[in-house]
């Protein structure tokens, strides 16, 4: 038996415990959302188990002073028992910041752009920059229940499914009970090779980067929601006429996706809708140029 637990126990863990960590702190309780798992009744070293009554989720500092004795097992039921009525909301935050970033959002690539989404200007996944120039992401998607405020994130437990973010902390995945989902993942890619090695549906001549760019850092961007036609598929974006977009480059652009203009005429050809997502381009291009 492996000693990570199947993922049905992990979800069944995170639950139990509003998917923060219930271990008490001079401030009240810890609230990392950053879960592992630790065994205590019996310990691994006793029995090799994953029966969720006998385990429970902590953040990795507290699960390695679990592991270590510091909590006896009527404490660690007791945190098990008390940790629904202790969060109002799961938060927490994304340590990836870069002075350049390449957002891939709903299928399509994001170089030096500025504001992703937005309705008439009010942007609804965005960047910003703090005092050292390093891109921070936003979002503000209307019909979720998460909001991401320079890469600290808030999620409210109102109907949650749930919420998995390892404790490496470079990725989010929230599910609500209505349906609505936001997968937020951030990596890096060493070289072109790499690059297309997690995204093979580009081929060589698809990827408008050049070998000096390497390393690049890519954050992933999934949402998808019950109500709307706009969505960010993994693979696509659905827009409201119905159109998708998918392996698009947009580059230098303030705002990419503008919603509340007419993105693109209903029925495009996929070759139409290309050639669109390229005027796109150079119109930005050009009216960076004449900045």
């Amino acid at each position: 038996m492996l000693r990570k637990p199947p993922s049905d126990v992990l979800t069944a863990l995170r639950n139990e415990v509003s998917f923060h960590c219930p271990a008490p702190t001079a401030a009240g309780i810890c609230g990392s959302p950053f879960l592992t798992w630790h065994h205590f009744d019996p310990p691994w070293h006793v029995e090799h188990h994953h029966r969720p009554e006998g385990m429970i989720a902590l953040c990795r500092e507290h699960a390695d002073k679990a592991d270590n004795g510091s909590y006896t097992d009527d404490q660690l039921r007791r945190f098990k028992a008390f940790a629904a009525d202790s969060a109002a909301s799961v938060r927490g935050e994304f340590s990836w910041m870069r002075n350049k970033l390449i957002a891939r959002m709903g299928g399509n690539f994001y170089v030096d752009t500025t504001i992703l989404v937005a309705v008439t200007g009010l942007p609804l996944v965005w960047f910003e920059r703090n005092k050292h120039g390093e891109l921070m992401l936003n979002y503000r998607l209307s019909g979720q229940r998460a909001v991401i405020t320079n890469n600290s994130w808030e999620i409210a437990q109102e109907e949650l499914q749930e919420v998995i973010c390892k404790p490496g902390g470079r990725s989010l995945d929230v599910r609500h009970l209505d349906g609505s989902r936001l997968k937020v993942v951030f990596s890096e890619h060493v070289n072109r090779a790499a690059f297309r090695k997690s995204y093979p549906v580009l081929g060589e001549d698809a990827i408008p980067l050049a070998d000096s760019d390497f390393p690049v850092t890519v954050v992933d961007v999934t949402s998808v929601r019950p109500v709307g036609t706009f969505q960010l598929h993994p693979g696509w974006t659905a827009l409201s006429n119905g159109s998708k977009l998918r392996d698009h480059w947009f580059f230098g652009n303030r705002i990419a996706l503008e919603l509340g203009l007419p993105l693109v005429p209903a029925g495009l050809s996929s070759r139409q809708l290309q050639m669109l997502a390229e005027a796109r381009v150079r119109a930005n291009r050009g009216r960076a140029s004449r900045a």
